[in-house]
Parts: C-alpha cells; sequence; structure tokens
C-alpha cells in the first residue's frame, strides 16, 4: 500500500511521522528489510489474549439400578475388584453378573438378602476362586494363581501328578 501525498508541499519530517504513525497502527507493512519477526510481534500484539473456557460444572452422576447391589458384592468379595477384566471381551465382569442374577431373583418376590444367598449359592465355584485369592496382594498374583489353578485342573485331567499350588 501507498501513501498518497497531495500535490501540496509536506515537509518530509511529518511524512516520516505520518508513515511511522500509519505502520504502528498497522495500515502499511512493514517495508522490505525492516525486520519482519518486528511486524509479526506487532500483529501478535493486536490479537487478544485467549480465554480460558469457563469451568463447567461435572456432569451428573449416572446410577444404575444395580449399582448398590455391586457395592454390596464388593463389600462381601473385596478381591474382586482386582480381578483382570478382558477389555476384547463382551463377557460381564462378575460383579455386575452377581448383580444382575440378585435383580431377576428380587424381581421375582426375592428379598435382597434371600436372593444375595441364592446367587452366592449358584456361583458357588467362581466365589471360591475369589475367596482363596483374599491372601494374594497384587493383580499379578491372581493372575499366577489362576493359571497355576488352570495348570493343576489341566493336570489332572491328563491324570499327571499335579505340582503343589505355592498358595
Amino acid at each position: 500500500m501507498h501513501i498518497h501525498v497531495h500535490a501540496t508541499y509536506v515537509p518530509v519530517s511529518s511524512q516520516v511521522a505520518e508513515r511511522r504513525k500509519r505502520r504502528r497502527d498497522g495500515f502499511v507493512g512493514q517495508p522490505y528489510g525492516s525486520g519482519g519477526l518486528n511486524y509479526v510481534l506487532m500483529l501478535c500484539n493486536r490479537v487478544p489474549p485467549a480465554v480460558p473456557p469457563k469451568h463447567r460444572a461435572r456432569p451428573p452422576r449416572i446410577d444404575l439400578p444395580e449399582d448398590r447391589l455391586i457395592r454390596a458384592y464388593y463389600r462381601k468379595y473385596p478381591m474382586a475388584r482386582t480381578v483382570p477384566i478382558d477389555l476384547n471381551s463382551f463377557e460381564p465382569p462378575i460383579a455386575r453378573k452377581f448383580a444382575w442374577r440378585q435383580m431377576e431373583l428380587m424381581k421375582d418376590g426375592m428379598s435382597q438378602d434371600e436372593a444375595f444367598a441364592k446367587v452366592e449359592a449358584e456361583m458357588g465355584l467362581q466365589l471360591e476362586a475369589l475367596s482363596a485369592q483374599r491372601g494374594v496382594k497384587s493383580v499379578l498374583g491372581i493372575v499366577q494363581y489362576e493359571e497355576e489353578r488352570i495348570l493343576v485342573e489341566a493336570m489332572k485331567a491328563q491324570k499327571l501328578r499335579p505340582v503343589q499350588p505355592a498358595g
């Protein structure tokens, strides 16, 4: 962009001052070789600062009907929390299966405690495995315990002498 000067004589000093003012206000680009970085910095200063997003409230908590039953299950079998979950599987965790079965029985007219006891009896083998894991402290220990248990069962099926489990 060029500055158009009228036919009347304007002193050079005021022309320079006018050009500097227009350049400072961003109407005229920097002259070639005058340090484009300063021009970029000037433009950056003209942009308003980014406004951080307003603090939003947490989303509402979603409570499913079986959540209180799952909490009761975890109170009785705390090691069930540490059972590894296969993320590639569509099989729900044992706590959720337990709660769903308990809810079915409660819909049929049983009380919560009666339904809990009945589901415990139905899922006895799976719950026994959890009870046996109570001495194990880590997820790795639980996986090793399960592998040992499966190995012992396989050896019994093949009529081989099983190795004594470390548990």
